[in-house]
């Protein structure tokens, strides 16, 4: 099996070298003294032209190597929109999808323009709250994982093309929990869901039903109810990252977990917020 990356903690040290297998790293942190927009980086992705974005708690940062271009998006929409960035994507048209605290602002890189998300459910309800998350699904659909609202998932060749996905107190099938901390699609093109303090979620978007898996539920079961992010590796398993009780290993063959976690004093393996292969 391929070597996995854990990514616990980011901390952005200042010029600091490493030694990692004989090799030296370098490391260089970039500040607002830099050009960033704000220190409190959430999220950060490369595009396909190499640039690097950065969503800030105050702005959208567009690094080209040398310098930042930063983008308030309340100067481009309007001034009650937040610049607060919480999360940030790239569909497969090219569109860079900004998740804020308040709603989603679209960009077009072609036109360098900026437009809000306005999709309406079939109630007329559109997303205007905290987005945590959102991913394409290999049928060009979006995902959109909320804290406090719940699953949006919007549909653009759909006569309805936003839905909303809520729990419903006493109803099994249906999400745990409206608070959400990440998203995944796997290879059978499921859907996972994981939230705040009710456990992992399975959707199958073809049966429309949901699975939930929660702390104590099997002998070898999850290992926390609180899910901070989800991978699936090439081998079709899929690491569940936990708030607390470090790394959860999830066999689909047999719906089972098998828990890592540092036994040492130190415990360094938990608040796990990204995984690589």
């Amino acid at each position: 099996m391929k070597k996995l990356l854990l990514l616990i903690a980011v901390q952005l040290l200042c010029m600091h070298t490493f030694v990692v297998n004989a090799q030296r790293i370098f490391s260089t942190s970039y500040t607002m003294d830099d050009g960033l927009a704000a220190n409190r980086v959430y999220s950060i992705l490369q595009d396909s032209c190499g640039f690097m974005w950065f969503g800030t708690d105050d702005g959208l940062s567009r690094f080209d190597g040398i310098r930042f271009k930063n983008y308030y998006l309340s100067e481009y929409i309007n001034a009650t929109t937040s610049n607060s960035v919480k999360k940030i994507f790239i569909d497969r048209r090219g569109k860079m999808w900004i998740g804020l605290d308040s709603g989603i602002v679209i960009y077009d890189s072609q036109t360098d323009t900026f437009r809000p998300f306005n999709a309406k459910t079939e109630t007329g309800e559109t997303i205007q709250t905290y987005v945590v998350d959102m991913i394409e699904d290999n049928d060009g659909e979006v995902w959109i994982a909320t804290n406090g609202k719940g699953l949006y998932r919007f549909s653009p060749n759909d006569e309805i093309r936003l839905r909303v996905y809520r729990n419903i107190p006493g109803e099994s099938n249906c999400i745990s929990q409206d608070i959400l901390m990440t998203l995944q699609q796997d290879s059978k093109q499921n859907i996972w869901i994981g939230t705040y303090s009710e456990g992992l979620c399975c959707f199958d978007k073809h049966q429309n039903t949901f699975v939930t898996y929660k702390r104590g539920n099997l002998p070898n079961g999850l290992s926390d109810n609180s899910i901070q992010k989800i991978f699936e590796d090439s081998h079709g398993n899929l690491w569940i990252g936990t708030f607390q009780n470090g790394l959860d290993l999830f066999n689909p063959a047999t719906r089972t977990f098998t828990n890592y976690r540092d036994k040492s004093q130190n415990n360094l393996l938990y608040h796990i917020h990204d995984i690589k292969e």
